[in-house]
């Protein structure tokens, strides 16, 4: 259930995936996010974060990049 979720996230953001994991899942959300905030794209960015809060994930950016763990 949890997988099906977050694979509707990635197609509201117009990917295609055949992800077989939460892990590859949200890596790939993660890349949409960091796309975005390359692009200034400041709202949708946020809103990735909120949606995968929503869904129990807590994303962290560092000096090395995001990191992101279950809540």
């Amino acid at each position: 259930v949890l997988l099906e979720k977050l694979q509707k996230l990635i197609l509201k953001y117009n990917k295609e995936i055949e992800s077989r994991s939460i892990e590859e899942t949200i890596k790939i959300l993660i890349e949409i996010r960091e796309e975005a905030r390359k692009q200034k794209e400041w709202e949708k960015a946020d809103r990735i974060r909120s949606e995968l809060q929503d869904l129990g994930f807590e994303l962290q950016d560092t000096n090395k990049g995001p990191i992101w763990k279950k809540k």
